[in-house]
């Protein structure tokens, strides 16, 4: 899976948000979920402290919004380029 970064991505990006038809997840919620492999393309777009939020991440994230608890599986990857 890959995502395009830009001057604008962002957390709720990334982990997901509410829309006006519910909760959507986001790319790093889904690789997670499903084990794949993710490519942030563009990354040098995130800011620091994003980056550092997204390492803590991907040992296991909370979804307030639906109390869901997300935890990475096996083949789970997260690349930065």
């Amino acid at each position: 899976m890959r995502h395009l970064c830009t001057p604008d991505t962002d957390l709720d990006e990334l982990v997901g948000h509410d829309d006006a038809d519910g909760y959507h997840l986001g790319p790093l919620s889904l690789a997670m979920k499903t084990g794949e492999e993710l490519e942030l393309i563009a990354s040098d777009f995130l800011s620091p402290l994003t980056r550092q939020k997204l390492a803590m991440l991907t040992h296991g994230l909370l979804v307030v919004e639906t109390g869901e608890t997300i935890s990475p599986r096996p083949c789970f990857r997260l690349i930065l380029h």
